[in-house]
């Protein structure tokens, strides 16, 4: 995969292991930074550690943590885009995610491609 034009770096909120580490691969290989929060308190311990530029959060019905709840607490504290990863278009999670300020959405069946257009 061709390098990306703007670098930036990532912040990845995902709960599962095997899922996080996919994506973290995927990411890096296009030429992001990429960190990693299996948890809430992760994250948001890494925003006050990191230069985080853009937050990408892993929207699924057994998450560990509430997406939603997660990218509100987050933009309280700083102003940074959030890119929600969905499995499917769900019309009442796309809902729920319109009452949130300073997000967009990737299908992640679309894979890095528009992942990356969309980071971009």
């Amino acid at each position: 995969m061709k390098k990306a034009h703007i670098s930036a770096t990532i912040l990845l909120v995902e709960d599962e292991i095997h899922t996080a580490d996919s994506l973290n691969k995927q990411l890096t290989d296009t030429g992001y930074t990429v960190f990693i929060a299996n948890t809430s308190e992760d994250a948001h311990l890494l925003i006050t550690q990191q230069n985080i530029q853009i937050i990408l959060i892993d929207i699924q019905a057994e998450s560990k943590f509430d997406p939603f709840f997660v990218a509100e607490d987050i933009l309280t504290q700083k102003h940074i885009p959030i890119i929600f990863l969905l499995s499917g278009n769900d019309l009442k999670t796309i809902g729920k995610l319109q009452q949130i300020n300073s997000y967009g959405y990737v299908l992640k069946e679309n894979g890095i491609a528009l992942m990356n257009l969309s980071i971009q």
